[in-house]
Order: structure tokens, then C-alpha cells, then sequence
């Protein structure tokens, strides 16, 4: 962000008092605090691009913007602390502040299932509307676990909102990955990249979800979500054909693939830069998978499956299994 934009605001919904604790007593910086910590590094920077970031919170209890308040207030430049329904929030700053900005990044982390697939939708219709040039991105933490175990649960009318809103299958989604996998396309729809990650505590499931226009984004997400949980990027055992190399070897067994249509499948199907370059590498050892080199010189282990050549495609390598 801090790279291409001169102007970003971050807008956080439910931002609670900035501190908090674990079940062992452990304390914690929160949201406001990243976030604020966040633009300082971002302004610090010396001839940076971005001359203009705000941090914009909002809790609808009284007490914790006062304790927010009083823990930010060295930087009270930086900031604004609301008190209002989250929804009325968002609207409002919709209409007041991302108009001001070049980037705006909403952190909503919901106290209930009130967030619909519609309301982050009407995000991007909405400040798709202000300007041009500009982005838009969402960062959405949802408590999987607890709306799997309502999901059934008729008589919890937000539960069923939920469910609705996001097309969920009672029926087919039986666990809770194919549950979170079902939100994540919902959220992609045909318009935007969403990529989620899985995070466990105890019994409880959480995802955190990222969805944004600009595949850049995506990447970097997938990339920082990598870093963060150590994710073991190596080759898989066996290509199964529901894992991601037995779904990928599908592909191009029905029609070639160019190294930058790869790429953009992988950024659609949550499957990070990295992760791609090892499943091609595992279909090349394992299934035999060939590379025709179109504009470049071949050269070992190089794949050219990054943003880079997905955006310029300079260097262009067809991937295909011999008689297909």
C-alpha cells in the first residue's frame, strides 16, 4: 500500500479497547494498535509515497472507546475513535472518508453473524463509485467454529441470515473447511480475489479472510499468511485428484496452460506464489508435465509464476502433458 498510494486510510469496525487478553492471562496488542503502528512505519518512511494515513476505530460500547481513547491518545493526530452501530459506521465512512483516500483498508472483526455477504459487497460498489485510480480491501474474522455449531439451529435468526446470505449448503458442507471454502468463493464472486486462512485455538475455528480487486494484494496476503504460520510449502506425497496439484493436473490435462493463467488460477483458489511453483514442480517430477518455452531461453527449475509475469508476461512458458 504505503508503495503506490499517497493517501490511505485504515477503518476498523470493531475495534474494541486496543488490549487484550488470552485465557492464560497474557496481554496482547489489538487491532488499533497494529494498525496505528501500522502507519507510523508507513509515514516514517523517508521519501515515501504516502504523505496521508489515518487509523479510523469504532466500538458501540461507551466504556471501551474510552479506554481506546486514553491508550492512543499520544497519537491523537493519527486517529478518530466513534461510538456507533458497526453498520451505520461503515456507511458513514463510505460517504465521509474513503472518498479522501487513494486506499482503504476495513478490518471487521463482528461480535455476532450480523456482516452478510452483501454488506462487504456494497464496500467495493460503493468506493468503486468515488473514484478511480483507488483501492479497496477487506479484512473479515469470522468465528467458524461457533457458526458451524448454530448453523442448524432455525430459531437463531442471525445464524440463518448468515447462511443464507453466503449460499451455504447445509447439507453439503459438512465440515468446517468446506464451510469456509464456500464463504471464501462467496466473498470472491466473479469480481474480486479472496484468500483465507485457517487459525485454531483450543476447540475453536477461525478464518480470517482477505478479499480485494487488485490481485497484487491477494499475493501479498497469501505471502504474509505463509510467513506467519510456517505453512509447509513442499512437494505433497501422492496427487489426489481433490488436492490442489491432482485439481491443477486436471486443468491442464483439458487444454495447456500459459505460465501466467497458472498463476491467476492459484491467486483465485487461495493457493499462494509460492505453493504454485511447488505443485508445478511436483506435476513436472512426478506427472511428467512439459514446458514449451515461447519468448524465453529454458532454464532449470524456473517457472516464472509471479505477479511479475502475470502482469507483463515477458517471459511466457506454455505447460502441457505430452498428447493432451
Amino acid at each position: 500500500m504505503r508503495r503506490v498510494y499517497k493517501s490511505i486510510a485504515f477503518i476498523d469496525a470493531y475495534a474494541g479497547t486496543g488490549k487484550y487478553k488470552d485465557k492464560q492471562g497474557n496481554e496482547y496488542n489489538g487491532s488499533p494498535i497494529i494498525m496505528l503502528n501500522a502507519l507510523k512505519r508507513i509515514l516514517s518512511i523517508e521519501n515515501g509515497k504516502c504523505q496521508i494515513a489515518k487509523y479510523y476505530a469504532n466500538d458501540l460500547d461507551a466504556d471501551r472507546c474510552r479506554e481506546l481513547s486514553s491508550i492512543l491518545s499520544s497519537d491523537n493526530d493519527l486517529y478518530e475513535v466513534h461510538q456507533k452501530e458497526a453498520k451505520k459506521f461503515i456507511s458513514e465512512c463510505l460517504l465521509n472518508v474513503c472518498p479522501r483516500y487513494g486506499s482503504i483498508l476495513f478490518f471487521i472483526d463482528p461480535f455476532n453473524y450480523s456482516i452478510l455477504k452483501e454488506d462487504i459487497d456494497n464496500i467495493f460498489i460503493q468506493c468503486s463509485e468515488f473514484y478511480s485510480g483507488g483501492q479497496s480491501e477487506v479484512i473479515l474474522f469470522l468465528p467458524i467454529s461457533n457458526i458451524y455449531r448454530f448453523k442448524a439451529l432455525n430459531e437463531n435468526k442471525t445464524v440463518v441470515n448468515f447462511i443464507e446470505s453466503y449460499g451455504i449448503d447445509l447439507k453439503e458442507d459438512t465440515d468446517t473447511d468446506k464451510f469456509m471454502e464456500r464463504i471464501r468463493n462467496a466473498l470472491a464472486g466473479i469480481d474480486k480475489y479472496c484468500a483465507s486462512v485457517k487459525l485454531k485455538e483450543g476447540a475453536n475455528t477461525y478464518a480470517l479472510f482477505f478479499i480485494g480487486k487488485h490481485i497484487y494484494g491477494v499475493d501479498k496476503f497469501m505471502e504474509a499468511r505463509d510467513k506467519c504460520l510456517n505453512q509447509d510449502t513442499n512437494m505433497e506425497l501422492s496427487i489426489l485428484p481433490e488436492t490442489p496439484a491432482g485439481l491443477l493436473k486436471s486443468k491442464i490435462e483439458k487444454a495447456p496452460m500459459f505460465n501466467w493463467e497458472i498463476y491467476e488460477w492459484a491467486m483465485r483458489n487461495n493457493i499462494s506464489a509460492l505453493q504454485i511453483k511447488n505443485l508445478v514442480e511436483q506435476l513436472e517430477i512426478k506427472e511428467n508435465l512439459k514446458k514449451n518455452y515461447i519468448n524465453c531461453k529454458p532454464r532449470k527449475g524456473t517457472y516464472y509464476l509471479n505477479h511479475k509475469n502475470w502482469a507483463d508476461k515477458s517471459k511466457m512458458i506454455q505447460y502441457f502433458f505430452e498428447g493432451k
